[in-house]
């Protein structure tokens, strides 16, 4: 398996520090809604990856290549119908990059990395009497012509060998990449919450309430489309294998509607095709969440670009609007193809919705949060993507009265292309 190569991912890779932050968004006539950055990340998958980007500095340096390298495609396989794939070449980008290699194909010899990833319920220790539910990721070598690199077990007459390594990854973050919608406690003692999310992975708790898709908990999401200056929600269904799936034209201009029915404010992150709403964001980090106070709704109106509180201009010296309008469009228009995911990806069509807990200043957590130490461990049209429509007119500005929980209590996804 060779995936597509997306030199358009190098050009977009840059990194970014997290830090925790909030917005408010004040727009005119909108009631107001609210951002955060996470309190910290989840550090799993950056730790697999940093483990990735040693392997791939040994094997240039065994086979005597040049520090320069080129992302590709990796493909999510099995069940994960996902976009994590781009988060993977993201961090395997960032990770490379902070160890000294040149991500790009500069030159006339440099390596290509690509590869796939699955779901995967196995011990993730072995001293563990219990599964969790975790993803597999493969990453694969190549040459400046495509032909594969042997890097493991060649013998001395060049026979033998893969040009492969995997490397299993667990945690929220893994489960999110591989596309699985589940809600539970984050307090829960590690057995007793892997079992039920596996339990959700394979009877998704998925349903439609009126236009809301929603778990088993308080939390919803909703796709609402303009039509003739207002915002119609979208019908939701259940199709094959419970997933939820909202069905959305070319040309439409769509917004996404985060329900909160708790007694606690939440935040909430969100990825269209596997790209973070907030990738092209001018004045805050690419990981920036959403507010949404106890018993209100936060909606996401597009693309993120800056605050709009003053004037910033493009590389054209025009100012730019501060949000750019959810487009349904074609790949070749899609924001996911300048970040850096082929045409022939599933991750094309997929709108995925993470949810963590936030409370004042102050005062103590929601139940369910955990304390500091960790539990013991007992369309109808296939290919429609999305791009930046039209400039939305509206303002944003900090506000920093809350904590930000970095554990994910629910995670929702959505198709919007079968």
């Amino acid at each position: 398996m060779r995936s597509v190569l997306n030199p358009a991912f190098l050009i977009n890779a840059t990194i970014t520090k997290m830090i925790a932050i909030g917005l408010i968004a004040v727009s005119a006539g909108v009631s107001s809604a609210a951002l955060a950055a996470p309190a910290a990340p989840q550090k799993s998958l950056a730790r697999a990856m940093d483990k990735v980007a040693d392997k791939i500095v040994s094997v240039l340096e065994e086979l005597d290549r040049n520090n320069h390298v080129i992302i590709g495609d990796f493909i999510s396989r099995g069940r994960s119908k996902s976009s994590g794939g781009i988060e993977i070449g993201r961090q395997l980008t960032e990770c490379l990059q902070g160890k000294g290699i040149t991500v790009s194909a500069d030159g006339d010899k440099w390596t290509e990395i690509s590869g796939a990833f699955k779901i995967i319920e196995a011990k993730e220790h072995e001293t563990d009497d219990f599964d969790s539910l975790g993803i597999d990721i493969t990453v694969e070598f190549y040459d400046e012509n495509a032909d594969p690199l042997k890097i493991n077990n060649v013998k001395a007459d060049g026979s033998g060998g893969s040009n492969e390594i995997g490397i299993p990854v667990y945690g929220d973050d893994a489960i999110q990449l591989g596309g699985v919608s589940y809600e539970v406690p984050p307090n829960l003692p590690v057995k007793e919450k892997q079992q039920k999310i596996i339990q959700q992975y394979h009877d998704p708790l998925i349903q439609v309430a009126d236009t809301q898709i929603r778990g088993a908990g308080p939390f919803g999401v909703e796709v609402l489309v303009r039509q003739n200056g207002k915002l119609v929600p979208r019908q939701p269904t259940i199709g094959r294998g419970k997933n939820a799936f909202v069905e959305l034209h070319h040309g439409e201009e769509y917004v996404v509607k985060v329900h909160n029915g708790a007694d606690f404010p939440i935040t909430a992150g969100l990825k269209i095709d596997g790209v973070n709403a907030f990738t092209d964001a001018q004045d805050l980090p690419r990981d920036a969440r959403r507010i949404a106070r106890p018993h209100k709704t936060a909606t996401f109106k597009g693309w993120y670009i800056h605050t709009g509180t003053k004037e910033v201009l493009g590389p054209n010296h025009q100012p730019l609007p501060s949000t750019k309008a959810f487009l349904v469009s074609g790949y070749e228009n899609s924001v996911a193809r300048r970040a850096g995911t082929s045409a022939s990806s599933i991750s094309i069509g997929m709108i995925t919705v993470d949810i963590r807990a936030a409370w004042p200043k102050g005062t103590p957590p929601p139940a369910g949060e955990p304390g500091e130490k960790r539990s013991k461990r007992t369309s109808a049209t296939r290919g429609l993507a999305t791009a930046q429509g039209q400039g939305l007119d509206l303002k944003y500005k900090v506000a920093s009265d809350l904590e930000l929980s970095k554990h994910t209590r629910a995670v929702i996804h959505v198709r919007y292309s079968k």
